[in-house]
């Protein structure tokens, strides 16, 4: 596989799972303007992080933290949650796609 393929891949696989859990852990009211920030969110952070993972700019963890804060960061000024529930939703998103890379990258 190209590597822009790969890359939209990995790009659609990530909103899709992580879309689904900020969701999920969204205020009933607030699901909409939660998805629409965590989607907006993600396709900022995500060329990002690749980018700084193919030069190694960060390692992994750190990386994996600045993400979940700007997205957090993102949930809470601009989707309008509680700032424990946009950790939580940003923790959990960035956490199950992560393991789930891991995990697909283990196979193959």
């Amino acid at each position: 596989m190209n590597p822009s393929a790969a890359y939209l891949l990995w790009l659609g696989l990530t909103l899709a799972v992580e879309a689904t859990i900020v969701a999920a852990l969204a205020p009933r009211g607030a699901r909409r303007a939660t998805l629409a920030v965590a989607l907006g969110a993600n396709l900022c952070t995500h060329p990002l992080a690749t980018l700084a993972a193919e030069y190694a700019l960060l390692p992994w963890l750190a990386l994996e933290l600045l993400v979940a804060a700007a997205e957090a960061a993102a949930l809470a000024h601009l989707a309008g949650l509680r700032p424990a529930q946009a950790v939580l939703a940003a923790a959990g998103a960035n956490l199950a796609t992560a393991l789930l890379a891991l995990g697909l990258s283990a196979l193959g």
